[in-house]
């Protein structure tokens, strides 16, 4: 749900709770504190929000679970800031402001924008601090993959202006691919969409006549 990859086989599959369901920290880790009746006390969690499907998400083990890479610690973890104040009793959520994405609910592409590079770039502190989380810039798989299939797809894309002229059971199949990309049910989506804005699309001028040719 945050990296677009695929779920190894070897790797396995956390079902990560949004709001984190028993202690709540910053994006540094540090607990965040919490007035409950007049005691300060520290953030029990969003325990109401354990079994609802609508704070439920797959994601990978690096996403979800707490891990150094380099100089760096990402994983959501119970990581989760917010503008503002938190909710602490049922219903509160509703007029909290997260600062990470939820992608069933926002629009990443509103917050990330995705150089050629294969790297993010923020639109928002909400697409900063996704960046910094999981670490979409700094995990080299990731940057690879996005910049690979913006690379594929730009390919593809031309293959099938192509495929239009001469055979159109070859353009039917780029066509299922490439829409495949464009409503992201491909590893790494985002790259292949990039592919498809006017900028960046092979310029495919005059293929069809000079194949009549």
């Amino acid at each position: 749900a945050y990296c677009e990859s695929y779920i190894a086989s070897d790797q396995g599959i956390d079902i990560e709770h949004f709001r984190p369901k028993n202690a709540v920290s910053d994006q540094d880790f540090n607990p965040i504190q919490v007035d409950v009746d007049g005691e300060v006390k520290d953030h029990p969690g969003y325990y109401w929000l354990c079994y609802d499907y609508t704070n439920l998400l797959p994601a990978c083990v690096l996403c979800n679970q707490k891990r150094k890479l380099g100089d760096k610690i990402i994983g959501k973890y119970t990581r989760f800031p917010v503008v503002g104040n938190y909710a602490i009793h049922p219903g509160e959520e509703d007029n909290e402001e997260p600062l990470l994405l939820n992608p069933v609910f926002n629009d990443p592409t509103e917050h990330l924008e995705l150089q050629e590079t294969g790297i993010f770039k923020p639109l928002s502190p909400k697409g900063e601090m996704c960046i910094k989380i999981f670490g979409l810039n700094d995990r080299e798989p990731l940057v690879e993959g996005r910049r690979r299939t913006f690379k594929e797809a730009k390919t593809k894309f031309e293959a099938y202006v192509v495929a239009c002229c001469h055979n159109p059971q070859k353009a039917s199949e780029l066509h299922g691919e490439l829409m495949d990309v464009k409503r992201g049910r491909m590893p790494y989506s985002a790259g292949g969409r990039l592919a498809f804005k006017e900028e960046n699309r092979p310029d495919i001028s005059g293929i069809c006549e000079l194949i009549d040719e």
